[in-house]
């Protein structure tokens, strides 16, 4: 491995350091590889995309090189709303510029006040929110897959075989495609296609063309692209749009 990959590694043996907040957590990634680990999980976060940690729920965040991203703080009152259990959602741009905004208030406001009736309407959206299973995409505990999956998220469109991640990692083929199926019970071609599908779902709401995000995960064609969402889930990218934007469709009274 690189250097830099070898660091990492070190870095990635180390136990979990677990802790709670008595308050509610969203966990926003903007950039790169984003996540949460906690007793029985490793969530990964595409772009766009957010974690609701409920109040007490042992846990510690993660960020990957070249990485950003935004934790929100939601207090037991307003946490009370939302459930008990942790959750993954995709954001629409207006729910992350209203994340970006709360992130930067500091002192306290009123429930009928201008800024508490903002943080209504957001906590509406987060309830709305197009949600994934925690195990869509799961981050195996050991450290050379961990790599892998960052490498995955960042640089969606490598096409690398089974033996070149093998190779990047210093395994055989066969214990690289063993520890895989040990740590996600997917196959090798099954877990990267999910993270792959992180990555689309977040660029597909956020407007781009089916053309472009088969471009962009290394796709040859956009049939090919449309075909391998459609395995994942049971639709094409823009029927996921259109539902995903009529969940967040309000009538006005």
């Amino acid at each position: 491995m690189q250097a830099a990959c070898a660091d990492r590694f070190v870095e990635l043996l180390r136990p979990p350091k677990l802790h709670r907040h008595c308050t509610g957590q969203l966990v926003v990634s903007v950039l790169g590889v984003v996540g949460l680990m906690a007793e029985n999980f490793r969530i990964a976060l595409p772009p766009a995309s957010a974690l609701w940690a409920p109040p007490g729920l042992a846990h510690e965040g993660f960020i990957g090189p070249n990485s950003k991203s935004l934790y929100l703080h939601i207090t037991p009152k307003w946490a009370a709303e939302l459930p008990d259990e942790p959750f993954r959602i995709m954001l629409t741009p207006m729910m992350m510029e209203m994340v970006r905004h709360f992130t930067q208030i500091r002192k306290p406001f009123a429930v009928n006040s201008h800024t508490g009736r903002l943080a209504r309407v957001l906590l509406e959206e987060i309830k709305l929110a197009p949600q994934l299973p925690l195990n869509f995409a799961p981050l195996p505990a050991n450290p050379q897959l961990f790599l892998v999956a960052e490498k995955i998220v960042e640089h969606s469109s490598f096409g690398w075989t089974v033996s070149q991640w093998a190779n990047f990692v210093g395994m055989s083929e066969r214990n690289f495609s063993r520890l895989v199926v040990r740590e996600t019970g997917m196959s090798f071609g099954q877990w990267r296609l999910r993270l792959l599908m992180l990555t689309a779902t977040r660029l597909i709401l956020e407007g781009h063309t089916s053309e472009s995000v088969a471009q962009t995960l290394g796709y040859e064609t956009p049939s090919a692209f449309i075909t391998a969402f459609k395995r994942v889930f049971g639709m094409t990218p823009g029927r996921y749009r259109s539902e995903a934007f009529v969940t967040h469709s309000h009538p006005l009274d």
